[in-house]
């Protein structure tokens, strides 16, 4: 199975629903998400014990810019050393 990560319209979706009062698992349930997956947006992005979708995206795209992948074959050294 497939991740897929969530999206604007998604984050926006669990604001406006976590604002009128709505269940986790509902919430799950309608954007077809694992409940785990739900919890973990919002502890994750809470900003002040409130969740904010445009917050929460910021907070996804500074984290994927920030990620450093490491590939074998990007480090020339070990390139040299294989070769």
């Amino acid at each position: 199975m497939s991740y897929k990560h969530l999206g604007i319209d998604e984050r926006i979706y669990i604001k406006n629903q976590l604002k009128f009062k709505f269940k986790i698992i509902e919430i799950a349930k309608n954007l077809n998400r694992s409940i785990s997956t739900i919890i973990r947006e919002i502890n994750r992005n809470k900003d002040n014990n409130h969740y904010f979708s445009l917050i929460a995206q910021n907070k996804a795209e500074n984290r994927k810019q920030s990620h450093i992948s490491f590939h074998k074959f990007k480090n020339k050294n070990l390139v040299k050393y294989v070769q």
